[in-house]
Formats: C-alpha cells, structure tokens, sequence
C-alpha cells in the first residue's frame, strides 16, 4: 500500500496568485482614488460658502469686471430752459400794482442798504403810488416783507433777464408791466417818484383822486404806511 505525498506547488501556479494579488491591490486603489475625488467637489462649495470672496467674478483677458456705476444725483440747478413762466410773481401785479425791483449781489451789499432806508423814510409816498418791492439777493429774493420761493425768484429773472453777481441795480415796472427805469446804483426815492408820477395812469388816477376830494362825493385818504419790519429780509 503506497502513502500519499503532497506534491509541491508547481512554478505554472505562482504568477496566478501574484496576479490576483496585484489586481486586488489596483481594486482597493482605485475605490480609494474614486472616493477622494468624490469629496473634492463638496469641500469646495463648501469652502465657496464659507468664504464670500471666492464667490467674486474671476478676471478675464479683458481685465477685471468694471466697477458698479454711481447713484444718479439729481440736479437742483434751475436754469432758463426749465424754469416756469408762470412763477414769475410780477404777473399778478399788472393793472393792480407797480412793481419796484432792487437787485444786488448778496444781503450785505452796501448800496442796498441805502436804498432800503431812504425807501423805508418815504414808504408813504410809495403807497400812495400803488408801489409794492421786491428785492433779490442772489438766489434768495423777498416781497414786502414775505420770503420768495427759488421757482420765484428764478422766473423773475429769466423774465427780466437778470444775471446773478450784476451791481446793484434799481427797476421800476408800471402798472402795464413794462419796464419803466432801470439804473445801476443808488437811486434817490424823488427821482423814482418823479418817473411814476410821469405816467398817463399815473396822471389819471392823480386827477380822479383830485376830482373826487373837491366834489366832496368821497375823500382821498392814504393807506396806512408798512410796518419796518415788512422791508427788511426775514430770515
């Protein structure tokens, strides 16, 4: 009876095991690759939330993105070719009123001055000639004693064809809304008294006003005169 011997492996069987090896070896490999690159597309949104500024637009061939384009500011300037006709505060005063227009180039102008005292000393006269004032400073202007607005003021030079910074300038408007004086400087209240007591209208409701005192049918009495304050710029 013979015994059995195991026989060696043969030469033919080891490249296979190796082989084996090898190809478990590439399998584990390559899960492991594939599941790392798996995870790389997470931690980079996750890092793009964490961090704001990764979130920016990338720069181009043609340079960095142009930066975002200011807020429209509004223009507050008032020029001729939006301002109002209507505006213009003389319009209400035709037929009604005569108009005394002293314009200067700021409130401290010295010849402005002058004229608003000698003015405030024959107010009387004034109201007795339908005169009503208006003086404009700059872009501030007022109207016996009452601040203008800046469409006003605006309007009323445009109609006038008033610049800004011009001397001091003295301009009667009658009753009919044309222009009866203007002069530069200081002007003597008689003198401005004398051109409107020139005027036919002015000269017909002198003589009606004579008229009706010597009939006795109704007595002339003179407005009572304006408080100082109404000829000087409130602020």
């Amino acid at each position: 009876m013979s015994r059995y011997t195991p026989s060696s492996p043969s030469r033919r069987s080891l490249p296979r095991h190796i082989a084996v090896r090898a190809a478990f070896a590439r399998g584990v490999s390559l899960c492991l690759l594939a599941g790392l690159f798996t995870s790389l597309p997470a931690q980079a949104l996750s890092l793009l939330d964490e961090n704001p500024e990764l979130n920016a637009p990338a720069e181009t061939s043609a340079g960095a993105p142009p930066p975002p384009s200011p807020p429209d500011t509004v223009d507050t300037t008032m020029t001729a070719a939006n301002v109002d006709p209507a505006a213009n505060p003389l319009l209400g005063e035709t037929w009604n009123r005569r108009s005394l227009v002293l314009v200067a180039p700021d409130e401290q102008d010295r010849e402005l001055e002058r004229q608003r005292d000698e003015l405030r000393a024959t107010r009387g006269e004034m109201q007795q000639r339908d005169v009503t004032l208006y003086t404009l400073m700059g872009t501030r202007g007022i109207h016996d004693g009452v601040p203008m607005s800046f469409e006003e003021v605006r309007a009323l030079r445009d109609a006038m064809q008033l610049r800004e910074g011009a001397p001091f300038t003295v301009i009667l408007i009658g009753k009919d809304g044309g222009k009866k004086m203007q002069l530069e400087g200081f002007v003597a209240p008689d003198q401005i008294y004398q051109v409107i007591d020139s005027m036919p209208m002015r000269q017909r409701e002198a003589g009606e006003a004579t008229r009706q005192t010597s009939s006795g049918s109704e007595e002339h009495t003179s407005p009572a005169p304006l408080d100082d304050e109404d000829w000087q710029w409130d602020e």
